[in-house]
């Protein structure tokens, strides 16, 4: 069965709980709203999951009596015995198919040889043959059931047909033999009279007729046989079939398939529910946590203004970063396979270093690796700012770009594609907490926030192994990453993709990738500035 239904589709609770709680003033005002929201959605499931419930009892209570006719009696079904006698069953159809298709071949071939068209010999032949299994069954069961004898009797019979019938076609090709290896006169084709006696001169009538009167006498055994051997063939078939612990046995097995179904519907509903729950407090607290950074007491709002008024030199040259920059590289082996990949970690990085060139002033950058744990086990190849720059004065912002190209080509040089994984999404949440602490946690401005992303786009992970699911297409994509928290919270993120390669991709696959990750990112609450297969990356497309 298949009556599973789940919570509203398309309803992100944990964004429902982040933003319930972003227009409450109080975290208990949040709790009680999105309660109410999936009391409502759950008792919207109610009737699915009363029906589900009706079902499953039904179904057990079906269960116990087909056990208990089975089961609980003196002699219980052996269920090798069942097992047998299913095959036996499946041995018989073929055997019926195969003594089908004899009869309607020695039908076909009498009707033929009557001069009928093709057709018509074919209706008449399956017409004929429809006999036995109209008439089969009848006999078998009037007369032949429970009496082994005459089942026995039945049996000889056609294996003596079977028998004259080898008889008679070997007895067709011997005369065949013959008459191919017989001397013939030659007979005269000259117009002469006398050439022209051919009385002497035995003919081929003689051996022609033989042959297709054995021929015939052969054919009409075979089809006595095939017709015999289908009825008791059908007749077997359906005792076998109709048996009545087979029957309650087979529908036992049905009835439990039907028990497991209903009892995951219910699990998987009900698990919906609880889902939903975690993922609306999860939204709710992360909200509360964001408000509470932006919440400043008010006696630290006025020593603020008093600092500021009393010390502005200072502010002037203080490092204010107004802009947020991450750059993830692929460092997994994924990218360097085949040819045409060959140097394309080569141009991630010089890609990379060109960006670092022309880093925007007042930034904060980082540049991290996409490998197995782009989380946990990050590899941070560089960290470091841009000061600001005034006017026509920026010798300390050209010196620092100077310094971030080069450290950055230092520390990668030890880099390789070499890592056995692709995590990119352990990568978008290493940069989320990056962004979300540290400096941005004393600014009172929220920076612009930028993440470049040198990769195939093709994450590999055991709980998303992109190229194995790609068959799914991308709709469905997206709610296996849904359904895996893999959906990283970006809103205000802007992310540009650089270098997604298409070697090793037909178009399809190419384009499945790309529009996974524009839903994915627009899941998010992101903005995908740009998803290139080429590694050209300047800031100047932002």
């Amino acid at each position: 069965m298949n009556q599973t239904s789940q919570m509203p589709k398309g309803l992100d609770w944990e964004m429902h709980g982040y933003q319930t709680m972003l227009e409450c003033e109080r975290a208990d005002q949040a709790i009680e709203i999105c309660g109410l929201r999936i009391h409502a959605c759950s008792d919207e499931l109610q009737p699915k999951l009363t029906r589900l419930h009706s079902d499953l009892d039904h179904n057990q209570h079906h269960a116990c009596a087909l056990r208990e006719i089975l089961y609980e009696r003196a002699v219980p079904v052996n269920d090798a015995a069942m097992l047998t006698h299913s095959l036996k069953a499946a041995i018989y159809v073929m055997l019926a198919v195969a003594a089908s298709a004899a009869s309607v071949a020695s039908n076909l071939m009498m009707f033929l040889r009557l001069g009928w068209a093709v057709v018509w010999s074919a209706l008449a032949a399956v017409a004929i043959t429809a006999l036995p299994l109209a008439f089969g069954h009848l006999f078998y069961e009037k007369f032949i059931v429970g009496n082994k004898q005459l089942e026995r009797a039945l049996v000889l019979a056609i294996a003596l047909l079977v028998a004259a019938v080898g008889y008679r076609f070997g007895q067709t090709r011997q005369v065949t033999a013959d008459a191919s290896t017989e001397e013939t006169e030659s007979r005269s084709y000259v117009d002469d009279p006398a050439a022209n006696d051919v009385s002497d001169i035995p003919g081929p009538q003689g051996t022609e007729s033989k042959v297709n009167a054995t021929f015939g006498n052969a054919l009409f055994l075979a089809s006595i046989a095939a017709e015999l051997s289908l009825g008791l063939l059908v007749g077997l078939y359906i005792g076998k079939r109709t048996d009545q612990d087979y029957t309650s046995w087979k529908q036992l097995k049905e009835v439990h398939e039907s028990i497991g179904d209903i009892e995951a519907g219910i699990a998987e509903v009900l698990a919906s529910i609880e889902i939903a729950k975690k993922q609306c407090m999860a939204g709710i607290r992360r909200a509360e946590i964001i408000k509470k950074r932006k919440h400043t007491p008010y006696h630290k709002v006025i020593a603020g203004i008093i600092l500021f008024t009393l010390a502005v030199p200072a502010t002037l040259h203080s490092q204010t970063s107004e802009h947020y920059e991450t750059i993830l590289i692929d460092t997994s082996r994924s990218i360097a396979k085949g040819r045409a990949n060959k140097d394309l970690f080569q141009e991630y990085l010089r890609s990379a270093k060109k960006l670092l060139a022309t880093e925007p002033p007042n930034t904060r950058v980082w540049v991290l690796g996409i490998g197995m744990d782009s989380f946990g086990g990050v590899r941070e190849i560089l960290k470091g700012f841009t000061p600001d720059a005034r006017g026509i004065f920026t010798d300390n912002l050209n010196d620092a770009r100077r310094q971030l190209a080069v450290s950055f080509e230092t520390n990668s040089a030890t880099f390789s594609a070499s890592d056995s994984g692709t995590d990119i999404f352990g990568a978008l949440w290493h940069v989320k907490a990056v962004f979300e602490s540290g400096q941005e946690r004393r600014s009172s401005d929220r920076p612009s926030r930028d993440i470049w992303i040198f990769s195939d786009m093709m994450n590999e992970t055991k709980e998303f192994l992109m190229p194995q699911l790609l068959e799914l297409g991308p709709e469905r994509m997206i709610e296996r990453a849904k359904g895996n928290n893999l959906v990283v919270p970006l809103r205000g993120y802007n992310i540009h993709i650089v270098g997604a390669s298409t070697a090793g991709q037909t178009p399809q696959q190419w384009r499945a990738v790309r529009r996974f990750w524009e839903i994915y990112v627009a899941a998010a609450g992101a903005e995908l500035v740009s998803y290139s297969s080429e590694c050209d990356a300047s800031h100047s497309s932002s």
